[in-house]
């Protein structure tokens, strides 16, 4: 199961891990962003990597496709990089989900860790051994779920993002607490941003770490998870092309859609329901859907990876920190969720 570290970079076992793992090649995947705020920091604390060659990517989820992953796949191999090699994974959800998928399929698997620089990343896309890439405008559609050989989480690393970034990751926080545990909702819903602990972090990762061991593979438990993906993974889609949001901001919308969906169909109470709402308004806007979005937006639904008999499965609350799954819905009872509260802001 997958192994992870929070606490200072510099007082961690990651030097002794490299030297342990014996690599003939070390490869540091960063975004422009990591390559400038992260990797001199890095490379200071940690020992072992004066050779590692330094593999920087253009920032964003458009980065995060098969043309990109082949690209890579041809850098190692220009860098003569065998099965017994080091990638090392240092940005955000977008660097560990192509890294790892990278990592876990170029020559049948080579080694990889993470250290994730992003909320996002610290407490959800670096953790569950889920890595993949977009095809076209269909997220994640092609992954693997294999584990990195560990991951290093040092909360220093917030400090370089805006807030725009805290927010992306922060949905998932929320999240965690409303299928998990209400005490970690109740303490997200009265956070300050800027105080994000190491201790909070490793409770919010606790979540999804013990979910995993529970079910690695995703066969029953592990789809609460995806609470708020259903929709919105399909909202994150449609708007790509023109209106462009944050992955945690289309989870934030999917979780509001979601809770109201609980709610209506008496699964949980009026106070629950008020108070997800309360949190989830609080932070994020419902963005609008033109018409060609909608359409791309049910056609999106209908390909959801998570759907079963050409029905759309979703997850739903059944209290805040209790949540099910395989709940069957549709497009149409979705967007008139979305257009009531729309509505009604």
């Amino acid at each position: 199961m997958q192994r992870i570290y929070v606490g200072a970079l510099i007082e961690s076992d990651l030097t002794q891990l490299i030297s342990d793992l014996r690599p003939s090649k070390i490869a540091v995947l960063t975004d422009e962003n990591t390559y400038e705020l992260c990797l001199p920091f890095v490379m200071n604390c940690v020992g072992g990597l004066e050779a590692a060659e330094i593999i920087q990517l253009e920032a964003g989820e458009a980065t995060k496709d098969l043309e990109m992953a082949a690209n890579l796949y041809s850098l190692l191999s220009d860098y003569e990089f065998g099965r017994r090699d080091l990638l090392i994974n240092l940005g955000g959800g977008m660097i560990s989900d192509l890294g790892g998928f990278v990592a876990a399929t170029y020559k049948r698997g080579i080694a990889f860790i993470n250290i994730p620089t992003s909320l996002l990343g610290m407490i959800d896309a670096s953790i569950g051994g889920k890595n993949g890439v977009n095809l076209g405008e269909l997220k994640n559609q092609v992954g693997t779920i294999t584990f990195p050989g560990k991951t290093f989480v040092d909360p220093v690393f917030l400090t370089t993002l805006p807030e725009y970034e805290m927010l992306n990751g922060f949905a998932e926080a929320i999240k965690h607490g409303l299928i998990a545990s209400e005490s970690l909702f109740t303490s997200l819903s009265a956070l300050n941003l800027n105080d994000v602990s190491s201790d909070l972090l490793m409770e919010i990762a606790s979540v999804k770490l013990q979910i995993v061991e529970k079910d690695p593979n995703e066969t029953g438990l592990r789809k609460v998870l995806n609470f708020g993906h259903t929709f919105g993974h399909a909202l994150e889609g449609a708007l790509m092309k023109d209106h462009a949001i944050s992955h945690g901001h289309a989870v934030a919308i999917g979780m509001l859609i979601e809770s109201k969906l609980s709610f209506d169909r008496g699964l949980i109470t009026q106070d629950d329901w008020n108070r997800i709402a309360a949190l989830l308004l609080k932070h994020y806007t419902i963005p609008v859907m033109t018409e060609e979005e909608r359409e791309n937006f049910s056609q999106l639904l209908r390909n959801d990876k998570k759907n079963r008999d050409a029905k759309v499965l979703t997850c739903l609350l059944t209290s805040i920190g209790s949540c099910i799954y395989d709940q069957e819905v549709d497009a149409k009872e979705f967007l008139k969720i979305y257009d009531e509260l729309r509505a009604s802001i």
